[in-house]
């Protein structure tokens, strides 16, 4: 019997490819960190990122992104797996791009084809959230910058027994995460809330390259 041999990872080259196809079909969409499409609708983005996978493989990742709350890195935020293409090999990758395409269309909330719209994004994140510490962040952000103030201060009183509710001890993100709902709640009481998460919006925006 021929032993199996492992697949290396796509190179950049193979990658490229790929995001210039889905590009192609979604050309009002940007291209950031090399893998990932977005569309944004302030303080939303919608992205798809096309993972690398360790056997050759990539994996479209539907999620969003909250501006308004800021992260060191780009966090896949309500991710979404394909149903039927969960993976793609580099072998498939050709001839399945038409299907993943249509499912891509097909299964993605929000729908990648219609308007993107953050009232409607929220009601879907809080309807999806466990919650969890990270998710209480976003929406403590989002709630504050759609003025819902009376959720965005309940989201920030829950954060840190969230994070007390998960079995790991309090890292630097979670430390980063309280500095900033409690300078947010600040924000709220003084009133000046919309006008410093706009600040906080250009600065991300910027970051990641979509200024």
């Amino acid at each position: 019997m021929r032993p199996y041999r492992v697949q290396p990872r796509l190179t950049d080259s193979e990658l490229c490819s790929i995001v210039e196809f889905y590009h192609a079909h979604f050309p009002t969409w940007k291209v950031i960190e090399k893998d990932t499409l977005v569309r944004e609708s302030a303080p939303i983005v919608q992205g798809i990122a096309f993972e690398r996978l360790s056997g050759g493989e990539y994996r479209p990742t539907g999620h969003i992104r909250v501006l308004v709350a800021p992260e060191d890195h780009w966090s896949l935020e309500l991710s979404q797996r394909l149903n039927k293409h969960s993976s793609i090999s580099r072998r498939q990758d050709r001839d399945y791009r038409p299907q993943v395409l249509a499912s891509i269309r097909a299964e993605f909330i929000p729908c990648v084809d219609r308007p993107l719209n953050a009232e409607e994004v929220l009601k879907h994140y809080e309807s999806e959230a466990y919650p969890s510490s990270p998710e209480a962040y976003s929406l403590a952000a989002l709630n504050a910058y759609l003025g819902h103030e009376k959720l965005a201060l309940y989201w920030c009183s829950h954060f840190s027994e969230l994070v007390e509710a998960s079995t790991d001890p309090w890292q630097e993100c979670d430390l980063q995460r309280r500095d900033f709902l409690d300078q947010l709640v600040t924000w709220i009481k003084a009133g000046t809330a919309k006008a410093e998460l706009e600040r906080v919006l250009q600065l991300e925006r910027n970051k990641w390259g979509l200024a």
